[in-house]
């Protein structure tokens, strides 16, 4: 996995898009492509101009770890009434296999008096910063309270998506900060695959016309408290709709 500190570098500089077009002549487009890492590539050119007026070094512009991430196809997962997938970690000659589970629901289909929507991970335990093992979540927790526990209003989405990643904390937890949002952008993007009408299928009749905004909670860290909420919005369908 490969990245650029472009945005870093300028952060540390008090710099903005429009000091480096000015400094350097390049586009302000493909500044805002490369400082958001949007940027397919980097022209060696447009490299040598950034690095002279920062006063770095291509060392310092990039930022690397060795592995590269690739996902299996989704599949139903009957034990939690959900889907799973791998995650395959490839470094060098070598790839382990990570298994991830995840579910997706309509807001409004969710019912606050029942066992909340984590209930595959009710039984898990977690190290309380003792070295002593202890339920996950009080007993019993219902949706109402469940949200109350992580604090967010669940009104305020269209759309949960919950995903298992526990089998990915070690390698998760020693990454850089970027490549941690990196990643689970690629896994959110994954888990949405499941309405491409050309691989599965699974009905996309719950979400909205338009833009629909998503909570999606990681357990990811080995701690007492291991949801990381993201809030995103998919602007309607990444695939279209099967006629």
């Amino acid at each position: 996995m490969l990245k650029n500190n472009l945005s870093v570098l300028m952060a540390e500089r008090g710099l903005k898009i429009a000091d480096l077009y000015n400094a350097t002549g390049i586009s302000k487009t493909t500044l805002m492509a490369i400082a958001n890492n949007n940027s397919k590539g980097i022209q060696f050119e447009t490299l040598d101009r950034l690095c002279n007026y920062l006063d770095v070094t291509p060392n310092d512009f990039f930022e690397y770890v060795p592995a590269l991430l690739s996902f299996s196809d989704i599949e139903l997962e009957d034990f939690i009434n959900g889907y799973k997938f791998n995650c395959y970690i490839t470094r060098g000659s070598s790839s382990n296999t990570n298994y991830i589970s995840f579910d997706l629901k309509a807001v409004s289909s969710l019912k606050m008096d029942d066992l909340n929507f984590f209930g595959q991970f009710n039984n898990g335990l977690v190290d309380d910063g003792n070295d002593q093992l202890v339920p996950a979540f009080p007993s019993g927790l219902k949706n109402k309270g469940f949200f109350e526990f992580i604090g967010v209003d669940p009104q305020k989405y269209d759309l949960v998506l919950t995903v298992n990643c526990m089998s990915l904390s070690d390698f998760y937890n020693g990454l850089p900060i970027q490549f941690k949002r990196d990643v689970k952008n690629k896994i959110i993007q994954q888990c949405l695959t499941i309405f491409n009408p050309n691989k599965y299928n699974v009905s996309d009749s719950f979400l909205n016309d338009g833009k629909n905004k998503i909570l999606t909670s990681f357990w990811i860290n080995d701690s007492m408290y291991p949801f990381e909420q993201e809030q995103s919005v998919l602007t309607n369908h990444a695939f279209p709709k099967s006629k």
